[in-house]
């Protein structure tokens, strides 16, 4: 009988060099970049003006960037989003010159719709300047047509890695990891990811929830279990949805956002969501109960109560509803994550070694753990089970074991040395 392994892989599993997957810092860069033709506010690009203004109410300051957890591509496609649902539901005739009263005794907080509502009337303002240049008569469709260049500026981004197909960090996957540690004959391979690129489809052949034809296979999904599968939990470059008719199809090539024949629906706040291809931004939850999302999220919890080994591949553990399903599971977990700073110690010592000669670790020194680690290794398995800082002689051997020995962290990424000691890592 084959054991059952889930893995579930988030931004950094592609950032190591051999795959060249873009970061959360490059897609904030491109975003802040864009330019569409009559679209300038302010002097500058829709981008840099709407990250600006976040930058400039979360820290007051107005020339330096933001750190990226505070202002990064989803916080401003979120923003987007939060500006048309307010904008389409005060746009409606019988409100349309009221000011919400809620705008004067909001305080300053650092949620991304109260800092949307602190901002609103001055955006607006903004907005209201490009209705002339680009002869749109509505704020909300002003922004919804800014929220297109941006979804398709992350599009156009991924189909360049997504048609790759002789990238050598997926190739290396597929011969080092999967066939050699991890071969069809005896594993059962259930792949989550929270990206959107289709690779392991491509390379592999995995079951990705759509027949031949496109068309999405919900009761395959929610029965079959015991097959080699990938699945895109926040949406495909591929794929093509409309909201009213709750349905996703998958295209052959990534599909132009700004070519549909968009559509809008409700979610369950009754707030407008404007039909994507792709999940960012902050709305994750709200598009869950459509096609396909909640038949894959439902299958990754099936997948996580009932595998022999769970393996997170680069994920921040940022999504507190994923963090939800992978708390459920109570057996061998391997972590797979990067700390730079040690990295650089570990690089620094190894150049200063000569050639032949063992690292002498003792040389080595790494900084403190980092907080933002602890925190994540903390809420896979708090307090009984959770992490210490380590000491220097565990560090040296690329993992850092949980106090209860179920779960390891592999601090030096995915990549050769993960491949080749894999071994010694699970067991």
């Amino acid at each position: 009988m084959k054991s059952k392994v889930t893995i579930l892989t988030g931004a950094g599993f592609t950032l190591p060099p051999d795959f060249g997957g873009p970061s959360t810092a490059h897609l904030t860069k491109k975003l802040r970049e864009l330019d569409i033709p009559k679209f300038s506010i302010d002097g500058k690009t829709p981008g840099e003006y709407f990250y600006r203004k976040l930058c400039h109410h979360y820290t007051r300051r107005t020339k330096n960037d933001c750190d990226l957890s505070i202002v990064n591509f989803e916080t401003l496609i979120h923003l987007l989003e939060e500006l048309y649902s307010h904008l389409t539901s005060y746009n409606k005739p019988e409100i349309a010159k009221k000011t919400p009263s809620i705008l004067k005794n909001l305080s300053k907080s650092k949620g991304v719709k109260p800092s949307f509502l602190i901002l609103k009337d001055v955006i607006s303002k903004d907005l209201k300047a490009l209705i002339s240049a680009t002869k749109i008569e509505s704020l909300n469709q002003i922004v919804r047509t800014i929220y297109s260049y941006f979804i398709d500026a992350i599009i156009a981004e991924l189909k360049t890695f997504n048609s790759d197909s002789k990238n050598i960090g997926m190739r290396k996957f597929e011969t080092e990891f999967l066939k050699r540690h991890l071969p069809e004959s005896k594993f059962t391979r259930r792949f989550y990811t929270l990206n959107y690129d289709t690779w392991l489809n491509k390379y592999l052949d995995f079951y990705d929830g759509f027949d031949e034809n496109g068309n999405f296979e919900s009761e395959k999904v929610m029965k079959q279990y015991d097959m080699d599968s990938h699945y895109n939990l926040h949406g495909s470059i591929l794929w093509k949805n409309d909201l009213n008719a709750n349905q996703m199809r998958k295209q052959k090539t990534p599909v132009n956002y700004l070519s549909y024949t968009q559509s809008s629906l409700y979610g369950m706040n009754r707030e407008p969501l404007i039909a994507t291809p792709i999940i960012t931004g902050y709305h994750k939850l709200e598009r869950m109960k459509f096609n396909p999302y909640l038949q894959f999220y439902y299958s990754l919890q099936n997948d996580i109560l009932n595998s022999d080994l769970l393996v997170l591949v680069g994920y921040s553990f940022s999504d507190t509803h994923i963090n939800n399903m992978i708390s459920l599971f109570k057996g061998k977990c391997i972590i797979v994550g990067y700390i730079r700073p040690w990295l650089d110690a570990e690089d620094k010592e190894r150049k200063a070694t000569p050639a032949g000669q063992p690292i002498d670790y003792e040389n080595v020194l790494f900084d403190r753990w980092d907080d933002d680690v602890i925190a994540t290794l903390q809420s896979i398995e708090p307090i009984d089970g959770g992490f210490i800082e380590p000491r220097e002689k565990e560090i040296q051997n690329g993992w850092i074991n949980s106090k209860d020995g179920q779960t390891r962290y592999w601090w030096k990424g995915i990549g050769s040395d993960f491949y080749n000691n894999w071994t010694s890592i699970v067991s």
